[in-house]
């Protein structure tokens, strides 16, 4: 894999496929779908319409020895700003991977959606609200081994037709989920855009006119004034924990009524954020240095509470690097 091929246009905004070619860690947004430990990703080919590769390639023996333990570590974010051009749009996202792939990528992470819409907004005026907290992480309590069938896949000869890891890469991808942040996120952001025109006339002439053959003096004068002043306003923002993503557009008084308190109500949620996580992991018995089902890992998703997932490339895997050895 080229990195030349793969650097991102704009090199603040985070581009998964460079980091495919780099082989880094990659912290995903995520919403409600499930997900597992262990589950692959395809993340090397943008194109893929599924990137999602199940968790067949992690040992089914290891699964059943080794439960989900979940540590606290407890973080947050909490961030106003507020910005006069419209190139501004950098002061309002985390320039996230979120940001390069929007909200479409499985989970249909509003935070995805929020910062793709946030960084096309050529507004001149935004305002905006982020916060984040972070509970802790569920991950292995070592390192997994790869199942039977993916050593096979890697330890087949190699040829000219034939690459060990393109073949693996293809069946379960090359990165896996290797453990999920709990917490949640929040943000809304109001922009506004004003556009004002103005026409003026000021004329003054004698005129001499012929009426029914009588001559006839007049004098006329024209003086008008017009100023035109026309605007919108427009509410972005999401709520992970609620699975709220919400966007709207008003250029009136009446419907800007209707705006204001969608927005109130969403920077509600923000000030509630550790409160609401909490209280959801809690109803689940999630603990500090606690072992979880792996249901109670589906039933974390389920709930919003899964905030982001870590991505790692299974070519750091032990049993991976030892199987492509011995095709050497």
């Amino acid at each position: 894999m080229n990195l030349e091929d793969h650097f991102p246009e704009d090199p603040f905004l985070p581009s998964l496929c460079y980091a495919a070619a780099q082989q880094l860690p990659v912290n995903l947004p995520w919403a409600s779908q499930r997900i597992t430990l262990g589950t692959g990703f395809l993340l090397s080919d943008p194109a893929s319409r599924e990137p999602l590769r199940g968790s067949e390639a992690i040992s089914s023996t290891y699964r059943e020895q080794n439960l989900p333990i979940y540590y606290e570590d407890n973080s947050g974010t909490y961030i106003e700003a507020m910005s006069t051009t419209a190139g501004s749009a950098y002061d309002h996202v985390d320039l996230s991977v979120a940001a390069s792939i929007g909200g479409s990528l499985l989970g249909a992470s509003g935070r995805g959606t929020y910062e793709t819409k946030t960084l096309a907004c050529r507004d001149a005026i935004k305002a905006s609200v982020r916060s984040t907290f972070l509970a802790g992480t569920i991950t292995f309590g070592s390192p997994p081994s790869l199942s039977a069938a993916a050593l096979q896949t890697l330890r087949q000869s190699r040829s000219n037709t034939y690459s060990p890891e393109a073949a693996f890469r293809q069946r379960y991808g090359d990165y896996y989920v290797a453990a999920l942040r709990l917490g949640g996120s929040n943000a809304t952001m109001v922009s506004a855009t004003v556009a004002s025109s103005s026409e003026s006339k000021d004329m003054a002439a004698d005129v001499t006119a012929k009426i029914v053959f009588v001559e006839k003096a007049m004098h006329l004068e024209d003086h008008t004034a017009r100023q035109t002043i026309q605007g919108t306003v427009t509410l972005t923002g999401f709520d992970s924990l609620d699975s709220w993503n919400g966007s709207k557009v008003c250029s009136d008084f009446t419907s800007y009524t209707t705006l204001r308190p969608i927005a109130e109500e969403n920077l509600a949620r923000a000030q509630t954020i550790e409160a609401r996580s909490r209280q959801r992991m809690l109803v689940l018995g999630v603990q500090d240095q606690a072992e979880l089902a792996w249901e109670t890992c589906i039933r974390l998703c389920e709930r919003g509470v899964v905030a982001e997932i870590l991505l790692l490339p299974f070519s750091g895997l032990r049993d991976y690097v030892q199987a492509i050895r011995s095709t050497l």
